[in-house]
C-alpha cells in the first residue's frame, strides 16, 4: 500500500521569493510535491480561482513568515482559504524574533528548510507504518464452520484497518501453524 503523498501550498510575499524557491527546491529533492504560484498560475489565469484550486488540492500550507508576508493581503487570503479547507498550516519563520499573529503564535514553527524536510520525512515514515490489527496466516477449515471462520477473519481485518485499506484477501484450505499468525498493534 502506498503512503499518502503530501502536496504543499507555499504562501509567501513576493519579497520572499528567494526563500520560496529554495523551499520548493528542497521539497522536490525529498519528493514532496508543491504548489508555487509562479509555477502553477499562467498569464491570463484567474489568480484567485487558481489559488483556491491549489489550496483545495493541497494537504498542507507552508507560510513563509516574514515582515512582508505578514502585511500581504494575499497571504492572509491564502491562510483563510487553508483554514476553510482544514489544511495543516506550517510556519517557516525567516526572521528570528518576528511577532506572529495570535492565531499562529501558539503553534510550533520551523526556522529552516531542513526542519520542514524532517517534518515531511517523519510523516512519511509514520504513514507507512501499519495501522491497527493486521491478520496474516489465519487457519481456515472447510465446510460451514470454515465459511464462518473466513467471514470472522474478514470482519476483524476490515474493522481493524478500515474497508478502504484492504489491499487483497486470500484464503487457504490448509491449516497454518500458530507461529505464522502475526498481530501488529
Amino acid at each position: 500500500m502506498q503512503a499518502h503523498q503530501p502536496y504543499v501550498f507555499v504562501s509567501y510575499s513576493s519579497v520572499d521569493e528567494g526563500h520560496a524557491k529554495s523551499l520548493v527546491q528542497y521539497l522536490n529533492a525529498i519528493e514532496v510535491r508543491s504548489f508555487l504560484d509562479r509555477k502553477q498560475i499562467d498569464l491570463g489565469d484567474n489568480f484567485k480561482a487558481k489559488i483556491s484550486e491549489g489550496l483545495e488540492k493541497c494537504t498542507d500550507l507552508i507560510l513563509i513568515a516574514s515582515p512582508s508576508s505578514l502585511k500581504s493581503q494575499w497571504v492572509f487570503f491564502e491562510l483563510g482559504q487553508a483554514v476553510a479547507f482544514r489544511r495543516r498550516i506550517l510556519t517557516f519563520l525567516t526572521h528570528p524574533g518576528l511577532d506572529l499573529p495570535s492565531f499562529l503564535a501558539d503553534f510550533q514553527f520551523a526556522k529552516s528548510v531542513e526542519e520542514i524536510g524532517e517534518h515531511f520525512k517523519r510523516r512519511r515514515l509514520e504513514s507507512a507504518r501499519p495501522k491497527g490489527l493486521i491478520l496474516t496466516g489465519l487457519a481456515s477449515t472447510s465446510g460451514a464452520s470454515g465459511a464462518v471462520l473466513r467471514r470472522c477473519q474478514q470482519i476483524m481485518f476490515t474493522s481493524a484497518i478500515g474497508p478502504d485499506s484492504i489491499v487483497g484477501w486470500t484464503t487457504t484450505n490448509r491449516a497454518l501453524p500458530r507461529s505464522s499468525r502475526r498481530f501488529v498493534a
